[in-house]
């Protein structure tokens, strides 16, 4: 991924072009990293739409709620931004409408997963018609310690087409700071495996010059790990990040295999683009994400320059 001001392709294609823009309201200040930068832009002449989900205030405090009604003032007064409050109907209208455009560019600094893992596969077979599609991810300034949010206890598992293999589980996760997390999908993995110990790799996802994410993400599940084998996951290198996915997936043979991405939203792309790989045609794969029962604070400050990356929405193209 490269800065926003940086990416030639994107400045061309999204910039100057006919365009969608696709944002997600949330309560840290990153949400406006995209919007700032848009606005600060020489965007072309051509058709630019920008559609804000809004995913709602369910299991979030009124203080947060308080602050995701100021960064929608803030988005209202940098662009000409239109709202969707139903998930359904937003990925509904993007979908049926991309053909309309050039190229699309989706925001996900603070999108949530589950949005992500319905949105992302629809576009990319959307724009499948030569539409080009982009990701943008904007990181806080700085991580505060603290608790962000609590489990529910409940987790979403997502399965991919394919036949399911037999033998014991295979278990990737991509840790976040939360460890209460993990802890989780390593006890729901081990209930859905007949009460046995899953195989797990652990990828800890690490960025350019954000060392703090990855040392932070190891301190807070080390004790996790145990013998379980550990690689480092380039989070910012999209292709790269996927065919490492893929290639961890494929060497369970056979057993089933479960992913959780916990870590940054980011880690969720390469993920989500393994899944399309050429090595896992035809495996059943399943993808956890945990519900979260509260959100309690915001544990980062400020917003960084956004990231942006061309996806390869054809099938075959990665990994």
């Amino acid at each position: 991924m490269r800065e926003f001001c940086e990416h030639q392709a994107f400045n061309r294609a999204v910039l100057g072009g006919s365009a969608l823009h696709l944002l997600c309201l949330g309560f840290e200040e990153r949400c406006l990293g995209y919007a700032r930068a848009l606005k600060g832009a020489a965007v072309g002449r051509q058709v630019q739409k920008i559609i804000c989900i809004d995913p709602g205030d369910t299991g979030v405090s009124s203080f947060l709620a308080s602050l995701r009604a100021e960064n929608r003032r803030e988005l209202e007064r940098l662009l000409p931004v239109e709202f969707r409050d139903d998930v359904d109907d937003a990925i509904r209208e993007v979908v049926e409408g991309i053909g309309t455009y050039g190229s699309c560019c989706v925001d996900l600094s603070c999108m949530p997963r589950q949005i992500m893992f319905r949105l992302l596969p629809a576009l990319l077979e959307a724009c499948s018609v030569g539409v080009r599609l982009f990701v943008s991810y904007a990181y806080p300034k700085e991580y505060v310690p603290g608790t962000l949010q609590e489990p529910a206890g409940d987790v979403d598992e997502l399965a991919s087409a394919g036949t399911s293999a037999k033998g014991n589980a295979g278990l990737i996760i991509i840790p976040g700071f939360d460890s209460e997390f993990c802890s989780l999908m390593l006890m729901y993995v081990r209930m859905r495996n007949n009460r046995r110990e899953p195989e797990t790799v652990w990828l800890f996802p690490i960025g350019r010059d954000r060392y703090s994410l990855y040392e932070r993400s190891l301190e807070e599940n080390l004790y996790l790990v145990g013998s379980s084998g550990c690689e480092l996951l380039p989070q910012d290198e999209i292709a790269m990040a996927t065919s490492q996915v893929a290639t961890v997936v494929a060497g369970h043979a056979d057993a089933p295999v479960y992913i959780a991405p916990l870590g940054p939203r980011i880690s969720c792309v390469p993920v989500i683009l393994a899944l399309r790989s050429p090595k896992l045609v035809g495996r059943k794969v399943s993808v956890l994400l945990p519900r979260t029962a509260r959100y309690r604070s915001v544990r980062s400050v400020g917003v960084t320059a956004p990231l942006v990356e061309e996806l390869l929405v054809g099938l075959g193209t990665l990994g």
